[in-house]
């Protein structure tokens, strides 16, 4: 008993220590915001502009192929214009005919 009665303060001190520990570990947990909500609202931003790059993506790509729908009928249009000219013209066939013959001649 002699022994608690001399070292009572150091008993008392390093009690106060942990507990002053404990109470410090607890005090920032309910500081700290939790990481959770900040991470869903990361997700959910990406999530947006994921969905907003894709949108602008494929309407990219909606008047990318409208725009080669239009030139290929264009060059359509323009080959059937040269092809009337040439069934109606025998000259300009037989010319035509000669032109194709001298390029697949040439190397």
């Amino acid at each position: 008993m002699t022994w608690l009665r001399k070292y009572w303060g150091y008993l008392v001190t390093g009690f106060l220590v942990v507990l002053g520990f404990l109470f410090g570990v607890t005090l920032r947990r309910r500081a700290s915001p939790s990481p959770a909500p900040v991470k869903e609202q990361e997700e959910a931003r990406v999530a947006q502009e994921t969905v907003k790059a894709l949108e602008k993506r494929e309407g990219e790509k909606a008047a990318a192929v409208t725009e080669h729908a239009e030139q290929v009928a264009a060059e359509v249009k323009a080959e059937q214009a040269v092809v009337d000219h040439l069934q109606e013209d025998p000259e300009a066939l037989n010319q035509f005919l000669k032109d194709v013959g001298r390029k697949a001649k040439e190397p």
